[in-house]
């Protein structure tokens, strides 16, 4: 399937050129998403440079063979299955200057990169996530997103969390902070928000993404709720390494 870094057309950001972009998504057995997620960023309207970069963590099942299926995705394979590392890795072959983190399971519209990219311009972060949007019908887990978004618009100012559905920061915030920690099991993603908003500011963009709720629709909207009530004290207060003793089942499933 084709895959243009120049696909489609929109308005040059006024004044300057505009800021080229590296997507960095890692993955592990995700034959069932990936495919749709890239087929999403290859229809993107965005005028600058950028480039799209899969990490495979060991997949089992066709994750590789199908990102590899889209023209001018790179696809490299970590040594291990860890998303800190993955993203790690991925930023080490990227070529740009703002750095936009994925999940294989998200559906960004076909402005989404503009968007972000036309944010950043207007306003510098140093940090920031869009707008988590449930690709479900079921209306208690929209209000749950809802609640979530506004809980993550206020850490703007004071906790600095947020999803690790999709991370945007710049290539220079991001070799400041050493990256994301490796070896985590469970708050890589608001690790790397924490440090990366004592550098600059953290921003809750007002931009949709689409994202998988597959969390809340195969564990059951009470346990996973449970199993974030339990680990948010732990990542509001920045205690990460408390949070490699959560039981192993509930972070790999709260992972899936």
């Amino acid at each position: 399937m084709p895959f243009s870094s120049r696909s489609g057309f929109a308005p040059a950001m006024p004044g300057a050129e505009p800021i080229s972009v590296s997507v960095i998504i890692p993955t592990l057995n995700e034959a069932g998403s990936i495919g749709t997620t890239l087929a999403a960023l290859a229809a993107q309207r965005y005028p600058g440079v950028w480039e799209v970069i899969v990490v495979d963590g060991g997949s089992e099942d066709a994750t590789r063979q199908i990102a590899a299926g889209f023209e001018g995705v790179q696809v490299l394979v970590a040594e291990a299955a860890d998303t800190g590392g993955q993203r790690n890795l991925g930023v080490s072959a990227a070529r740009h200057a703002l750095l936009v983190f994925l999940d294989a399971d998200t559906l960004p519209a076909p402005d989404f990169l503009a968007s972000v990219a036309g944010h950043y311009a207007r306003a510098p972060f140093a940090v920031a996530c869009p707008w988590f949007i449930p690709a479900t019908r079921h209306p208690g887990i929209k209000l749950i997103y809802l609640i979530f978004n506004c809980l993550f618009w206020l850490s703007q100012w004071r906790f600095h969390t947020g999803a690790g559905v999709s991370i945007v920061t710049p290539r220079s915030v991001f070799e400041a902070t050493g990256g994301f920690p490796m070896g985590c099991r469970v708050g890589e993603d608001v690790a790397y928000l924490q440090a990366a908003a004592r550098r600059g500011p953290h921003r809750h963009l007002p931009i949709g993404l689409m994202t998988s709720a597959r969390r809340f629709e195969r564990q059951g909207i009470l346990r996973t709720l449970w199993l974030y009530l339990c680990i948010s004290p732990h990542l509001l207060a920045g205690r990460f390494a408390a949070l490699q003793s959560v039981r192993y089942e509930a972070v790999r499933e709260a992972a899936e």
